[in-house]
């Protein structure tokens, strides 16, 4: 499933776009990047990869680590990152982090309370120096 971090901020857009999916394994958990563009290629005709496209992958891989790190621990699930999408005006990395988490506590059947919601935006406005990924584990504080 698609899962978007829209916001608008003191003035500021934000935005980040994932698509995710998430089924129970046997064994340890993992992560499957499995991105494909998708949604840049149908936007863009002559669409390739670029360091900031790069870098959004590796927020959104960061994120997911993070999830299972910290967040996943009663079960094994494997997580496959589909796609990533975003906007060169209006993404930074915590934005892609954002939509991930959004997306797996959704997928999880555990979603985010209006509190976390908040934990995340005001994670996501930290300014960070551009093509700084956050360190996730610190964006939401969940017992």
């Amino acid at each position: 499933m698609k899962y978007k971090y829209i916001k608008q901020l003191h003035g500021r857009s934000r935005y980040g776009e994932v698509e995710l999916e998430i089924k129970a394994i046997e064994g340890n958990s993992k992560i499957i990047d499995a991105c494909s563009w998708a949604t840049l290629k149908e936007s863009y005709p002559n669409f390739a990869e670029n360091d900031a496209l790069r870098l959004w992958k590796a927020s959104a891989l960061q994120a997911l680590n993070s999830i299972l790190e910290k967040h996943i621990h009663e079960q094994s699930v494997e997580i496959t990152l589909k796609d990533v999408s975003g906007t060169y005006a209006d993404t930074l990395p915590a934005h892609i982090g954002a939509a991930v988490y959004i997306g797996i506590f959704d997928l999880l059947a555990r979603p985010l309370s209006q509190k976390e919601l908040e934990q995340i935006d005001k994670f996501a406005g930290i300014y960070r120096p551009p093509g700084t990924i956050p360190d996730f584990r610190s964006m939401l504080e969940r017992p």
